[in-house]
């Protein structure tokens, strides 16, 4: 068995050496590198500023609009983003009740936070599958804010 598996295996041409090893292979210089990371960070900035204040901006505007009943307000707004949700929760909500909100909207955190995470990872994560969890988060979070009123710890 080993001899067939060591004739039929695929032929690979032989490793070649370079024949002067005293050039070291060369390595961008440190100030190459400090550029290059700075242009990086400085792009990364740059997308999660622009979706914060993209998704910022759309709940406010959603905020505004005065025909929207105000459930389906902050429902929207507990999708979008959490300082818009949260604002909105503590001036029109019983103090439990927007405890609720806000815990399962900690937990889920917003399509503005989850836009950052997609910029950030640039697609290495299934995004379906991130925001599943962040879903199942946020209602882990109402629940135990829930358990925990009904205990009286809060």
């Amino acid at each position: 068995m080993l001899t067939v598996a060591f004739v039929t295996r695929p032929k690979t041409r032989p490793l070649s050496l370079p024949l002067d090893t005293t050039e070291a292979p060369s390595s961008p210089s440190v100030l190459s590198a400090l550029a290059a990371s700075l242009r990086e960070a400085a792009e990364a900035l740059v997308g999660i500023c622009g979706a914060v204040v993209f998704f910022s901006a759309l709940a406010g505007i959603l905020s505004a609009l005065s025909f929207l009943p105000h459930p389906v307000e902050l429902a929207l707004l507990s999708l979008l983003e959490l300082t818009t949700l949260a604002g909105s929760a503590a001036a029109t909500l019983t103090p439990n009740v927007a405890l609720l909100v806000l815990a399962f909207g900690c937990g889920w955190s917003g399509l503005s936070v989850h836009a950052q995470v997609a910029l950030v990872t640039e697609g290495r994560y299934p995004l379906t599958r991130y925001i599943a969890y962040k879903l199942l988060c946020g209602w882990l979070s109402a629940a135990l804010c829930a358990l925990a009123l009904l205990l009286k710890i809060l």
